[in-house]
């Protein structure tokens, strides 16, 4: 836990310690720039009791290998630029389960050479609403080896119980703070 607090503290960003639940979403992207797999971290940091928990398991925050090869936009496949995103999303759903739905602009990379090598380009950084979500994995299994279709850019959990352990976070987030409560995003790239 301490490794993710020194990392906020390292590059600037907000970390939210003002009361129960009040979540601190964050990845970290593998240093492997090939697309497909589940292999970054994603969590989140937050009081409980007032004592400070983390959870963190594996997942994606990457588009993964099928639509870097099935473009959805003419330009390329997205990929979340690192740094911090306040109040990126809200709770909603998407294909008819519950998800956090992005309500504010995102800066991503565009890589469009259509091979499996996740390329993040400074010089190709566009900033917008993409449909950038938190979501399932929607594979029918438990434990997901690979993204396959699972990400188009959004943020996916390999293991169903992870994605439902942090969705009830979310929940309970939204319980203490209202149903207009968003929630903010930090990734880092180191």
């Amino acid at each position: 836990m301490q490794d993710i607090i020194n990392r906020y503290k390292k590059h600037g960003y907000k970390l939210f310690t003002n009361g129960d639940y009040n979540l601190n979403i964050f990845g970290i992207r593998s240093q492997s720039r090939r697309a497909g797999f589940f292999d970054d971290k994603i969590g989140c940091l937050w009081k409980e009791n007032g004592v400070m928990q983390c959870f963190m398991g594996a997942g994606t925050v990457d588009c993964g290998e099928y639509y870097m090869k099935n473009l959805m936009h003419p330009d390329g496949a997205a990929f979340m630029v690192e740094g911090q995103y306040r109040g990126l999303w809200k709770l909603g759903t998407f294909h008819k389960t519950p998800a956090l739905i992005q309500v504010a602009p995102v800066k991503y990379y565009r890589d469009k050479d259509l091979d499996n090598i996740i390329e993040l380009d400074p010089s190709n950084i566009s900033e917008g609403k993409i449909g950038l979500f938190y979501h399932s994995h929607f594979q029918g299994v438990e434990n997901a080896t690979e993204i396959l279709n699972s990400s188009a850019a959004c943020w996916a959990h390999a293991k169903t119980k992870d994605y439902n352990y942090f969705m009830g976070l979310c929940y309970h987030q939204v319980a203490r703070f209202g149903e207009d409560t968003t929630f903010t995003c930090t990734l880092f790239n180191d």
